[in-house]
């Protein structure tokens, strides 16, 4: 902490919390994705809901999608029937 300064760590932690605003609000504006919890800090749930996917088959794409993402090394996620990104 004492070589990269609290302001500058500060910062990073703010500008981590609006990315995660931003996405949310694009989560809000996209018909194929659902917003699962308000984000209040870095954490961001939502899952992909589609246009014609049966409900009982959602919980299974979801995983499946989160595999391939975490296999591509995009992003991490939570395991569960949602994405949590962070």
């Amino acid at each position: 902490m004492t070589e990269q300064g609290v302001a500058r760590i500060g910062a990073a932690i703010q500008a981590n919390i609006d990315q995660a605003r931003h996405l949310a609000g694009r989560i809000e504006r996209e018909p194929r994705l659902e917003l699962l919890a308000p984000v209040s800090l870095n954490t961001v749930c939502f899952r992909y809901v589609g246009e014609s996917v049966p409900d009982q088959r959602l919980d299974v794409l979801n995983q499946e999608i989160m595999t391939e993402l975490q296999v591509r090394g995009i992003e991490d996620f939570a395991v569960g029937p949602c994405w949590c990104m962070s």
